[in-house]
């Protein structure tokens, strides 16, 4: 594949790193502030020699990537979080181009494994008993968002699958919490590239669900194996939908 790259950062280097070995072909970079990038804005001229685009670049630039990558007629695989409130307008845009988008906060192979997991936990357990549970997560000094992508995806299955849970609290408390209430904690540390943790506590015992990433590389190739997937299909699809259809 020839890949076009948002965002020439951290995951454009190491999805390059990977590309390379794999076969791939990174032919064009798009980041305004990355030295060595080859382009500071995208077109679709500039997309032209491009199968597939991937962004890792900012929420703000991500909506008018994906224009880029529509008016090019280039599927597009989306790993930048906080941007889905523009997933609404990614849709039509998606839609009217006749491509291919998929997007997930984590692109790790055992964090979708790890969704999975947490939902069918929470579900078992609140046909038996009423869990408590939290989120906690750790990521690097210089990530941009808190709490991450990946956090409000488990926070969200806690509550689509605990019943008597409905409000996500995100900042730090000092008051007791209420029975329907999820703690989502974050800390930045060092150079963490992620680790998130589902607790589960039932009062005399307790569960705990844990991803480590030791490596970007482990979301490098999660994308690849997106791009290859989304290459020759129409409309927009989350990660998961990779992952269940093999």
């Amino acid at each position: 594949m020839n890949i076009a790259l948002f965002g020439y950062g951290r995951m454009g280097h190491e999805i390059e790193r990977l590309a390379d070995e794999a076969g791939h072909r990174i032919v064009a970079t798009f980041d305004p502030a990355a030295p060595g990038a080859s382009f500071t804005e995208a077109t679709a001229e500039r997309l032209s020699g491009a199968d597939v685009c991937a962004d890792f670049s900012r929420a703000a630039a991500v909506l008018s990537n994906i224009r880029a990558a529509c008016e090019a007629r280039k599927p597009i695989v989306v790993g930048t979080t906080a941007w889905e409130a523009d997933l609404p307008a990614a849709r039509e845009l998606v839609q009217a181009a006749g491509i291919g988008l998929i997007h997930a906060p984590n692109f790790a192979i055992g964090v979708q494994t790890m969704f999975h997991v947490v939902a069918q936990c929470a579900r078992t357990l609140d046909g038996l008993m009423e869990p408590d549970a939290a989120v906690f997560e750790t990521h690097h000094r210089g990530k941009a968002d808190s709490p991450s992508g990946t956090a409000k995806r488990l926070a969200r299955i806690l509550l689509d699958n605990l019943r008597r849970k409905n409000t996500l609290i995100t900042d730090p408390v000092q008051r007791p919490m209420a029975p329907n209430e999820i703690h989502v904690v974050s800390q930045r540390l060092g150079a963490d590239p992620g680790t998130h943790t589902i607790t589960f506590d039932l009062g005399d015992e307790t569960i705990e669900i844990r991803h480590a990433a030791r490596s970007r590389a482990i979301f490098a190739r999660g994308a690849l194996k997106a791009a290859e997937w989304v290459l020759h299909r129409n409309g927009v699809f989350e990660f998961a939908d990779m992952i269940l259809s093999k």
